[in-house]
């Protein structure tokens, strides 16, 4: 493998350099919406709040409930649902005490179920528990066994208490992680969506092909793997060793930390205010910005700082085989004095 050295003028490369496969560009316009789309992401992920037993034709209540709950309300069912399922319509609590057996289907597989609630404040919920469309599913406490299946039009929610093992989240599903803990073997498969803010989520976690993973806090343990056509925005958080970024897998990094990071063929843009090649800075005008950086060096030690100020360090190991793009992004710091400059010529003005 041959060592492209660092041009002595950065923004002139070495014309005997040598080109890599699988080499990619990233415009200006590019680099800029993905920095705003990282940027929207990390906040995008609001308060999420139990509905109101009004809202719904059908209210169950198992376990304890607490004097003076919202949802101790008249014509409340406090038993189990019939038929271990629930339809349109219906919000089921699970509180403290509660144990809701196995297999237990939250609206009809046929997908057409709307306006289903699942509040599990406390108790346990046996394994095997299908979220079907039209299902929101909000955990706050008490804990939800293995092989929960979120189906394609349903939420959950994980704000506290815990998922087991095997939590699969399906097409079109939408899984938003705040607190919490989530087991092992978690899978997203295409097209779902998982938001993580917080929270810890197990070993093995996987990625599958056209799912998106926003990490913005919480924690992920390791082996989390992102497969071919899966797609992760990393603004802060913490993932453990190992981090692989797989074949036509793309990792888009403005914030957070990896223990260990191996890009195994896959894309990585990273997002940073100041970069450096084996110590030596990056300018604006360097050829190695904005470009695949492994067209011009494969034996070099890069480190930076991230956008949201965290610094970070790859070993050729780490990323020699797959591609990755620098985009500097304006400091936080920068974006203050614009904002003080502009305040001041708004003054002038007046």
């Amino acid at each position: 493998m041959v060592h492209a050295r660092l041009p002595v003028n950065p923004g002139t490369p070495n014309e005997t350099r040598h080109r890599q496969p699988g080499i990619s560009t990233m415009s200006q316009r590019t680099a800029a919406a993905i920095s705003t789309a990282l940027v929207l992401l990390a906040g995008s992920v609001n308060a999420l709040a139990q509905s109101e037993p009004s809202a719904f034709d059908t209210v169950y209540n198992v376990g304890t409930v607490p004097a003076g709950s919202a949802y101790d309300v008249p014509g409340a069912i406090n038993a189990l649902p019939p038929g271990n399922a629930i339809g349109s319509s219906t919000q089921f609590n699970i509180f403290d005490g509660a144990d809701v057996p196995r297999l237990f289907e939250s609206g009809p597989d046929d997908g057409s179920g709307t306006n289903i609630e699942v509040n599990v404040f406390g108790g346990n919920v046996q394994r095997r528990f299908d979220a079907y469309a039209g299902t929101t599913m909000n955990i706050s406490g008490g804990a939800v066994g293995v092989e929960l299946d979120a189906f394609a039009g349903s939420t959950v929610n994980l704000t506290g208490g815990s998922i087991d093992l095997g939590f699969d989240t399906n097409e079109n599903s939408m899984v938003n992680v705040s607190g919490g803990t989530i087991g092992d073997g978690f899978q997203a498969f295409d097209g779902s969506v998982v938001n993580i803010t917080g929270g810890a989520i197990g070993r093995e976690f996987e990625a599958n092909p056209g799912s998106t993973i926003n990490i913005s806090g919480g924690t992920i343990d390791r082996e989390f793997e992102a497969l071919q056509g899966s797609t992760i925005n990393m603004t802060g958080g913490r993932v453990e060793p190992f981090f692989r970024v797989r074949s036509g897998s793309t990792l888009n990094w403005s914030g957070g930390s990896n223990g260990y990071l191996r890009i195994l063929g896959g894309n990585l843009n990273v997002f940073g205010t100041e970069f450096f090649i084996d110590g030596v800075p990056l300018e604006g005008d360097s050829a190695y910005l904005g470009n695949d950086f492994t067209e011009y060096s494969l034996l070099s030690v890069l480190t930076g700082t991230l956008e949201d100020g965290t610094p970070f360090r790859l070993n050729p190991r780490d990323y020699n085989a797959g591609n990755v793009t620098l985009i500097v992004v304006p400091s936080p710091s920068a974006f203050g004095l614009l904002a003080v400059c502009g305040t001041l010529s708004l003054r002038r003005r007046r």
